[in-house]
């Protein structure tokens, strides 16, 4: 058995923490360039301090697969000719975790691939730092795929963005396929347990960082993000049984989200934990919630369907904060599983049910009922209320009768499938303040745009989701009014006034803990 490590009490001030928490390997923005208008690549550009020229190339055979690429032409400043392509959105950095970016690539001159890596800004210290492909690459008449392999191991850089340049006097390059993906080998997974502990200041909780399809050997990296103060590294030993247990111990004014990450040396394989530690009457509250729920006998399986609410966030979102309770309360026979999409309405969750082709993230719902799930959460309106620019604002993304008529069918068909126990919980209120001062800037620069928590409107859809639960015999659970007259409202939501920040979060799950099982 090794020795289990201990971090060193820190006294940290407070602050919460909201991080993007997209993979890259996952989530590369148009990496065939097939999407975007016929004179622009969605998610690509050349900003406009940099030099270059990109077009879409959609002439016969300029595509190496579908039907566009992306033409990358090198413009002259000074003596020096060059053009570069930068890839969106951001993402986060996985310390430790091998990568590989490649891209198909044929024309003239040479091309090279690289990231950016951005760390938060420090006087005298250049936020963002380049990594290169070690050689430019010399383009020929046919496609060949390049690739560039790396591993970040610095703590401080925290998102990466990816480019391509193409260098050479008059050089011009027809780019398709870009990807990026781990070269972690296939079956090696580094799981953590509990995903998302919960704590008081001062308290400690223990992790076990577990290692699976590989020999357990060699060491790991961890790494701990306190919300504020440098980040810390240690090396620690992986046991026999493939485990690297951990103890994080926190001083006071330690409360906020800390950000856990550990990489096996050998296979390059990580896990990531998000710790949240609360002031102690704040863990006080959610330890009574937890205690008055009494959770039925057997196993317990809970779904949970959503928007970006309870799509964003994961690993310390409230859907996560409800499972480390649950299991707390129950153990192994309490399960969660999180199924919300960001940008989703009760149509898009219809259809996604019934397996229409094309329906968006349509593998999010691949055995969404394996297990059979006990009880299911269903939480929306956020998307389904807001209001269409072009319309004057008269107009939903879902117009109300059709949001009345495919909620009820959602939950019967829900209720048939599964015999699970319903729980519909209302759209929360937003800050007006925030989405309609948005919505004017939109308005004044003409482009179309929809207008979010407008309060009439999310009230409207509420009394609607309140009266399809009632006829469905599901339980109906009232958020909008507490977050609504929750003194310091804007706390709980990012900047946009729509998705809830961390504190957002718990506040949601104390709710839900307040109310579920009893």
């Amino acid at each position: 058995m090794c020795r289990c490590r201990t971090l060193l009490a820190l006294g940290v001030a407070v602050l919460a923490l909201a991080t993007c928490r997209s993979d890259a390997a996952e989530a590369l923005a148009n990496p065939g360039f097939e999407s975007g208008t016929a004179t622009d690549l969605s998610g690509w550009s050349v900003p406009s301090y940099w030099q270059g020229a990109v077009a879409v190339a959609a002439a016969p055979g300029e595509a190496h697969s579908g039907k566009r690429a992306a033409r990358l032409a090198a413009t002259a400043k000074g003596e020096q000719w060059w053009g570069r392509l930068l890839g969106t959105p951001l993402f986060d950095v996985h310390l430790g975790r091998p990568c590989r970016f490649s891209a198909w690539a044929k024309g003239t001159g040479s091309l090279r691939l690289g990231i950016i890596r951005y760390r938060p800004q420090k006087p005298g210290e250049n936020p963002y730092v380049y990594l290169w492909q070690p050689e430019p690459v010399a383009l020929t008449a046919d496609w060949r795929q390049l690739a560039f392999e790396y591993t970040i191991w610095e703590p401080e850089f925290q998102r990466t963005a990816f480019c391509i340049e193409v260098q050479g006097e008059n050089a011009v390059a027809l780019l398709d396929d870009v990807a990026v993906a781990s070269t972690v080998p296939e079956g090696v997974t580094f799981t953590v347990d509990p995903v998302h502990p919960m704590l008081p200041e001062g308290g400690r909780c223990d992790l076990r960082f577990r290692l699976a399809g590989t020999a357990a050997a060699g060491s790991a990296r961890l790494f701990c993000f306190p919300p504020v103060g440098e980040p810390l590294r240690q090396e620690l030993a992986v046991g026999a049984d493939g485990v690297v247990p951990f103890t994080l111990s926190t001083g006071a004014a330690a409360a906020g989200l800390w950000r856990l990450m550990v990489a096996h040396a050998d296979s390059g394989a990580t896990a990531e934990a998000w710790a949240d530690v609360l002031p102690a009457a704040e863990f006080a509250r959610f330890e009574q919630a937890a205690a008055g729920m009494r959770l039925p006998e057997g196993r317990l399986h809970l779904l949970v369907i959503g928007d970006s609410l309870t799509d964003f966030s994961r690993g310390s979102n409230y859907v996560d904060k409800l499972a480390f309770w649950l299991a707390r309360r129950g153990g192994e026979r309490c399960t969660v599983r999180n199924v919300g999409v960001g940008g989703d309405d009760i149509t898009r969750v219809w259809a996604r049910l019934n397996q229409v082709p094309g329906t968006y993230r349509q593998a999010m719902y691949d055995g969404i009922f394996e297990p059979k799930p006990t009880h299911i959460i269903v939480f929306l309106g956020h998307n389904d209320s807001k209001a269409k620019s072009t319309t004057n604002y008269t107009e939903h993304a879902v117009a109300p009768e059709v949001f009345d008529e495919t909620y009820g069918k959602t939950l019967a068909k829900l209720k048939a499938d599964t015999g699970a126990a319903l729980i519909v919980v209302s759209a929360t209120s937003s800050v007006y303040e925030i989405t309609k001062a948005n919505a004017d800037k939109s308005q004044a620069a003409g482009k179309a745009h929809s207008l979010f928590g407008k309060p009439e409107h999310l009230e409207r859809f509420n009394a609607i989701a309140q009266q399809v639960a009632a006829a469905a015999g599901a339980t109906y659970l009232d958020v909008y009014g507490p977050t609504r007259d929750c003194p310091d409202k804007p706390r709980l939501f990012t900047a946009d006034g729509v998705h809830l920040s961390p504190d957002g979060h718990r506040f949601v799950a104390l709710f839900l803990l307040e109310r579920l099982f009893r």
